[in-house]
């Protein structure tokens, strides 16, 4: 079994995951409030919502292979070696065969996960924002913490056009 890190670093990691998270959302708020003509305060939420969408439909059309659907790619990438303490409780408690069937289902879920956050741009605006940013959280939540650092930017930017989003229609934040 592999060595898991101390909980004071598993700690620590997740703060600064957190921090790294805020700041993104902070300096892409920043952005749209810098850069705030009409123009860009009205594609403000939809360029982040964009973005996001494009990045995990690359992501799921690469996973849409057999080695992703029948979990085998999941279950050596995350099962079977990783630290993360769900992992190794899953490893623990669970048997081979068991191990092997709940690597395919969280396989599949989050291919389909993917395929969601890809589509929300087609969602209506209001609607999509808030979607994708729950869905990559969810992603986050049940994922190593380590894929905070390919998560935390998507988070940041979902995070801030939901922000501008909610922002009602002719409005736009004063000058500070």
């Amino acid at each position: 079994m592999p060595n898991r890190l101390p909980l004071q670093f598993e700690r620590a990691y997740r703060v600064v995951a957190v921090s790294f998270v805020i700041a993104i959302a902070w300096d892409s708020r920043f952005w749209l409030q810098t850069y705030r003509s009409h123009a860009t305060w009205r594609i403000g939420g939809l360029l982040p919502l964009v973005l996001v969408s494009f990045v995990f439909l690359g992501g799921s059309v690469g996973k849409l292979t057999e080695d992703y659907w029948s979990g085998d790619a999941m279950y050596h990438l995350f099962f079977a070696i990783q630290n993360d303490a769900k992992f190794a409780t899953l490893r623990e408690t669970l048997h081979a065969g068991e191990l092997s069937r709940v690597a395919t289902w969280y396989s599949r879920v989050a291919i389909l996960g993917e395929i969601c956050i890809a589509g929300a741009m087609l969602l209506p605006l209001r609607i999509g924002l808030p979607v994708a940013l729950l869905m990559v959280i969810g992603m986050w939540i049940v994922s190593p913490m380590g894929i905070i650092n390919a998560l935390a930017a998507a988070i940041g930017l979902l995070f801030a056009g939901v922000l501008v989003a909610l922002v009602p229609h002719g409005k736009m934040p004063s000058s500070a």
